[in-house]
């Protein structure tokens, strides 16, 4: 049986210890590795009861790390704080008090999380601590990468719970690559997320970075309002120019064909 464990966590590593006969019984069952000859773990039920078993663990491999849960179906052999060590083919044998022995193997693979995310743009600065804003309808290229994890992670990009990316890349320094171009970011993208989530494995939450998508906004309505519907010659009188929509707000000038209008008596 193939299992897998992470890095630093828990897992329990499978045995069948139910007796083939109902008056059978458990008389001991022994862990062994397949680079070690000597037992490595051992549940002693000879002349006990089943649940007062004299539990021992080798401490020149797991240690107090390890603990065998009988009553569980299958029973499993607790294994904590897991080490890249731990790794290998796993034997349990169980020795009952009438049926012949039982032997059945277990092939332990530890899965190493790869480190967190780095999010870059074109100019190698790190966007998630850059607040630097967009420009509506510009096209925002950034450049996930992730270093470490065995086996090598899945690098995917996302906005908000879509996948948008997931053409990543595996260098030869080691790094999953990930170039994300978003073109034409507008209004609607305005503080969206845009996140890189990298996994080898779903027995543990992704490692992921997000940037959090900043744009400045064009102006979505300009116009100039007059009280005065007719005007005279040599008169003076007060034209008001509105807009909304922008962000930041919007720098009002005004213009007399293709100059510049510098004095004004106000501007709103």
């Amino acid at each position: 049986e193939d299992v897998q464990g992470v890095l630093g966590k828990k897992k329990g590593l499978p045995c069948d210890i139910t007796p083939r006969d109902r008056d059978d019984a458990v008389a001991m069952v022994l862990w062994f590795k397949e680079t070690i000859l000597e037992p490595l773990y051992s549940f002693d039920v000879r002349g006990r009861q089943f649940n007062q078993a004299k539990l021992w663990s080798s401490p020149t491999v797991f240690g107090p790390r390890a603990y065998f849960r009988a009553t569980t179906s299958p029973a499993t052999l607790s294994i904590d704080s897991i080490h890249l060590s731990d790794e290998g083919i796993y034997r349990c044998r169980v020795d009952f008090k009438n049926s012949p022995t039982r032997n059945s193997k277990v092939n332990f693979t530890v899965i190493v999380p790869p480190d967190k995310p780095v999010i870059y743009d074109g100019k190698r600065r790190d966007r998630t601590i850059l607040s630097e804003p967009y420009n509506e309808g510009s096209d925002v290229n950034l450049i996930c990468e992730v270093s470490g994890g065995r086996p090598k992670p899945r690098v995917i990009w996302y906005l908000e719970n879509h996948v948008i990316d997931d053409s990543f890349e595996h260098r030869s320094d080691g790094m999953v690559v990930n170039h994300l171009t978003f073109p034409n970011v507008g209004r609607q993208h305005l503080n969206e997320r845009l996140i890189c989530q990298a996994s080898n494995t779903n027995l543990i939450q992704p490692s992921s970075k997000l940037v959090v998508l900043n744009i400045n906004l064009k102006p979505q309505t300009v116009n100039i309002l007059t009280k005065e519907k007719y005007v005279s010659a040599d008169k003076r009188y007060e034209v008001e120019c509105r807009t909304s929509g922008s962000r930041p707000e919007a720098i009002i000038t005004w213009w007399k064909g293709s100059r510049p209008v510098k004095k004004l008596a106000k501007n709103v």
